[in-house]
């Protein structure tokens, strides 16, 4: 009889053990399937990161009515993938209106890449070897009736074969009065002093001709 209750615990022993096995390999598999979810998020996340960084910006924060004023745009790969079929639009009366483009570059963004447009902008068949960068300037004439104020000029997303980067946005003011830097009649400026008695002009410009 002593024998028969030792077999039947071993018997629930090897039970418990069975299901603790058991217990064991299902959840080594939900980790399995757990883990690879997780890297594959990670692995989404990141690929995200590694697109191009787009940015731009005008020449000074004001400018006048009637006057030109660069605006400078700059793409750079900082991933180790060439990036290929770089474009971008940027629609520039949607900041001002009459704004337009007098003097686009050449191949602005890799050979055989181009930048279109007056009005609206549009760079086609860019591409960036791993570590390039490629950075233009395009000059911008204000109308002489532009509103005063403060404007912001935001171009589309970037996209290429990496993927999509955030637009490219920079602010610029149409000032109605500019201070321009005095002029001299006389001697250097690097050796002036007092007694030189140079005459110096301060110039004020008013361009609100409304």
């Amino acid at each position: 009889m002593g024998r028969g209750v030792a077999r039947a615990e071993r018997t629930r022993t090897g039970w418990a053990a069975s299901g603790l096995l058991c217990a064991v390999l299902v959840f080594a598999a939900l980790a399995s399937s757990w883990g690879g979810a997780v890297r594959g998020r990670a692995d989404s996340v990141s690929a995200t990161q590694r697109g191009l960084e787009f940015s731009k910006r005008f020449d000074g924060d004001a400018v006048s009515r009637g006057e030109t004023v660069d605006l400078r745009f700059r793409i750079n790969n900082p991933t180790a993938g060439s990036a290929t079929g770089i474009t971008f639009t940027d629609n520039l009366p949607e900041a001002l209106a009459g704004l337009t483009a007098v003097g686009l570059p050449t191949d602005p963004c890799g050979p055989g890449s181009t930048l279109a447009g007056t009005t609206v902008l549009t760079l086609a068949g860019g591409r960036l070897g791993p570590g390039e960068s490629c950075r233009f300037t395009v000059g911008l004439l204000v109308p002489a009736a532009a509103a005063f104020g403060s404007f912001t000029n935001t171009t589309s997303p970037l996209t290429s074969s990496l993927g999509q980067s955030p637009p490219a946005a920079d602010d610029v003011s149409v000032s109605p009065v500019n201070f321009y830097p005095f002029s001299h009649k006389g001697g250097d400026l690097a050796t002036f002093e007092v007694s030189d008695l140079d005459v110096y002009n301060f110039e004020f410009r008013n361009n609100n001709v409304s």
